[in-house]
């Protein structure tokens, strides 16, 4: 059954259209050169992110490679050269995200590894700013103070939540980056830790 109409006139509000945006002339050709960048850089963001995985997957073995074999004197970055004598700059850092629990445990598992010599649960916490607004959204100086002062105690004093929040997270231990080298001495495995403990590759363009 079809919903039933109301019989009654209504007029409806107009609504504006695009075109009716007013525009407004400016001489040279500051909005052409912009439109052209905003275009070309839409272009070449798309074509890194096609190459950057190519790219990672093809200098990371050599990194890896030459690494296991000089454990105590590691490189963090090498480079790639291609046919048109065009340089790549990989680096391989210590700055690792969190990792995926099941995974990492079954990686490590694999390599037949204690992951706890090498990984372990911590907790990063973060601080929650809107316990310091009133109801109306305006900033309290005196919860502020209150807080500064010591926080565990004024949030027992003003009934409020504590502004610290945790969140458990995987992450490797401070020298697992220094040491997975040694550790786990192969390309294989090192590609496996890679693939659970994902730490920041970045690439470079070598230029002169």
């Amino acid at each position: 059954m079809a919903l039933k109409s109301l019989k009654v006139n209504v007029l409806e509000k107009a609504t504006a259209k695009k075109e009716e945006i007013p525009a407004f002339a400016q001489k040279g050709d500051i909005c052409s050169r912009f439109n052209t960048a905003k275009e070309n850089l839409k272009v070449a963001e798309a074509v890194v992110k096609e190459l950057e995985p190519e790219l990672k997957a093809k200098a990371l073995p050599n990194l890896f490679e030459f690494n296991v074999a000089n454990p105590n004197n590691p490189i963090s970055s090498v480079k790639l050269v291609d046919s048109t004598d065009s340089v790549v700059r990989i680096s391989f850092t210590k700055k690792y995200s969190a990792a995926n629990a099941d995974l990492t445990e079954q990686v490590f598992e694999g390599l037949g590894a204690d992951i706890n010599e090498y990984v372990q649960r911590t907790v990063k916490v973060a601080f929650d700013n809107k316990v310091f607004l009133d109801k109306d959204g305006n900033f309290s100086e005196k919860v502020y103070d209150a807080f500064k002062k010591a926080i565990d105690e004024v949030s027992k004093k003003l009934n409020v939540e504590s502004p610290l929040t945790g969140k458990e997270v995987v992450e490797p231990k401070p020298n697992f980056h220094d040491i997975r080298w040694e550790a786990f001495p192969t390309i294989e495995s090192q590609g496996k830790l890679y693939e659970a403990l994902k730490n920041v590759v970045s690439l470079t363009p070598v230029v002169g």
